[in-house]
């Protein structure tokens, strides 16, 4: 009788957690729009831990390049997301089939996750105190460390393309003490963010 009154108190206790995440993580979403900046807040940084210094430089030179061209330009005439590639590809974020979305205050970050940038840890910080370590995989990501006291958006778990719908949160992670909030994204879902901003 007392264990099961005490895992009541548990999945009582853990479910009043996640509605106030959720209600936490979507004041932090709807307060962006319209009012949304792509990049990163004043003294905030979004670092690759494990970036090769220039590889990408160039290979996004190259891309812009190849948008320029007739033949992409032809062929963007067709696709339905041309002005969202456009726009990212102006920030330096490629084609993917899915984003990483970080968001903190009015400010969001997109991040491409594909086979590129797989295997690669991505850090925010936020101040000299505060910050969030995310490991990316192709059309994944997780929270690896945080510099939050309860370690709760570590706890949260992977986030896939084939599991976000099975999951309490969906596409999010969020980290309540340091006020990030992370999900991951298709390019329909990332156009609509970028015209919620005002950038499409």
């Amino acid at each position: 009788m007392m264990k099961s009154k005490k895992k009541m108190i548990l999945i009582l206790s853990a479910v009043i957690l996640v509605v106030i995440g959720v209600l936490v993580g979507v004041k932090l979403i709807t307060d962006k729009s319209r009012n949304s900046v792509m990049g990163a807040p004043e003294g905030a940084t979004f670092d690759f831990i494990s970036w090769l210094p220039g590889a990408n430089a160039e290979e996004t030179a190259a891309e812009a390049d190849e948008a320029e061209s007739s033949e992409e330009t032809e062929a963007q005439a067709e696709d339905p997301h041309a002005a969202m590639w456009n726009v990212l590809a102006a920030s330096g974020i490629p084609k993917a089939e899915s984003y990483l979305v970080i968001s903190t205050g009015n400010y969001f970050y997109p991040v491409a996750l594909n086979e590129e940038n797989a295997g690669r840890e991505f850090k925010l910080t936020l101040g000299e105190d505060t910050w969030n370590t995310v490991t990316i995989g192709k059309n994944s990501f997780y929270m690896s460390e945080s510099s939050c006291p309860d370690q709760i958006c570590i706890m949260e778990g992977e986030v896939t393309l084939e599991n976000r719908g099975e999951r309490m949160l969906g596409s999010f992670v969020y980290c309540l003490p340091n006020q990030v909030s992370l999900q991951l994204v298709d390019p329909d879902e990332m156009e609509a963010i970028l015209k919620d901003a005002g950038m499409l």
